[in-house]
């Protein structure tokens, strides 16, 4: 994953605060390259070549440009507001209110509810009356 010296990989080594050696430089691009793109880093370099400050140096300049960055992007989305109308601006939407219920109960449901009297015969063969639902 080595990529090339661009201005910020300059800037981050600029900001180292003693002349880096070859490595550090490359541990330092590497690490921005992968913060940069999200993706996760795994790196190994021997004892004593500058891990924790070719970290802390390329981890704080990332951090630093991704604000950056940030704060451009709000500026640009504050410039695109003040571009609307006054009144888009002063726009501000009122919740719906709840629908209200007014859909009747189905009649085949109406008719299930209501009683049917209808003459029926028992088994001693006398006309009564009976409920059916």
């Amino acid at each position: 994953m080595a990529a090339a010296l661009n201005e910020e990989h300059r800037q981050m080594i600029d900001a180292f605060p003693y002349p880096p050696y070859e490595i550090q430089q490359r541990l330092m691009v590497n690490v921005y390259e992968a913060l940069q793109h999200r993706r996760i880093g795994l790196f190994e370099s021997p004892t004593g070549t500058g891990k924790t400050l070719s970290l802390i140096c390329s981890t704080l300049r990332w951090l630093e440009d991704e604000r950056r960055a940030q704060e451009a992007a709000a500026a640009k989305t504050a410039d695109d507001d003040n571009a609307l109308p006054d009144w888009m601006r002063s726009y501000s939407p009122t919740p719906a209110e709840p629908l209200q219920q007014t859909q009747t109960e189905p009649k085949h449901k109406q008719k299930a509810r209501q009683q049917v009297t209808a003459p029926c015969l028992n088994t001693s063969g006398s006309n009564m009356s009976c409920s059916c639902v």
